[in-house]
C-alpha cells in the first residue's frame, strides 16, 4: 500500500511508503493501522514531564517510512522536544470519533537533523508554525519507532449506530456499538 502527496490540494497530505512490516501481526491490521493514520492525520503527541505527569501535544503526520517510522514536523525550543530529550518513550493517539476509530502507538521518539527529509516533506502551510520555511532554526524533526498499537474500531455504519443509540434511550438496554479491539507488536 502507497499512499502519495496530492498535489492538487492545497491540504498537505501524510505519505505512506509502506506499512508496518513486522511478520508476526495479520496484514489487515497492519494496512488498517496505516490507513487510520493516514485518514485522520492529527494526533496527540504524549510525552512526560520531568515531575513525571503525562504532557500532550497536538501534531500533523507527515509520513510513515518504509521502516514504519512516524515523522513529524517539531520545534526545537518546544516542551516536547525537550521531553523526548530527557524520555524518549512516547505515545501517539489518533482519534476519529466521527468513524468510531482510535488508534494508540507506543513508541520511541528521537529528534533528527535531516535537511534532504524535511525538504521532502516540507509543504509551505507549516509557514504558520516555522515562518522561515526550511530555514527557521527552530525547525527539527521527530521520528516516532512505533513498538507497539492498539486498535479501537466499529464496522458499524453511522445510520446502525444512530439506530443502536435511539434504541437505547428507549430501551433502557445498554448500547452495544460492536466495538473491536486489538493490540499488536510492531517491534
Amino acid at each position: 500500500m502507497k499512499f502519495t502527496e496530492n498535489r492538487e490540494s492545497k491540504k498537505p497530505e501524510v505519505r505512506v511508503e509502506s506499512t508496518f512490516s513486522h511478520p508476526e501481526i495479520e496484514h489487515d491490521v497492519k494496512v488498517r493501522l496505516a490507513e487510520w493514520i493516514h485518514d485522520i492525520r492529527t494526533c496527540m503527541l504524549c510525552t512526560l514531564t520531568p515531575e513525571g505527569h503525562i504532557a500532550s501535544a497536538p501534531m500533523t503526520t507527515l509520513e510513515i517510512d518504509a521502516d514504519g517510522n512516524i515523522w513529524f514536523f517539531v520545534g526545537i525550543a518546544s516542551e516536547s522536544t525537550e521531553e523526548i530529550e530527557r524520555e524518549e518513550n512516547v505515545n501517539l493517539v489518533y482519534a476519529s470519533p466521527r468513524d468510531y476509530r482510535y488508534a494508540s502507538v507506543t513508541g520511541i521518539g528521537t529528534i533528527v537533523f535531516d535537511r534532504e527529509k524535511a525538504e521532502r516533506l516540507w509543504n509551505d502551510s507549516y509557514r504558520a508554525w516555522f515562518p522561515r520555511g526550511l530555514e527557521d532554526p527552530n525547525l527539527a524533526l521527530l521520528r516516532v519507532k512505533p513498538l507497539s498499537a492498539e486498535l479501537w474500531g466499529t464496522p458499524m455504519s453511522r445510520t446502525l449506530r444512530a439506530y443502536g443509540l435511539i434504541r437505547a434511550l428507549f430501551t433502557a438496554e445498554p448500547f452495544n456499538v460492536g466495538t473491536d479491539h486489538e493490540k499488536v507488536k510492531l517491534n
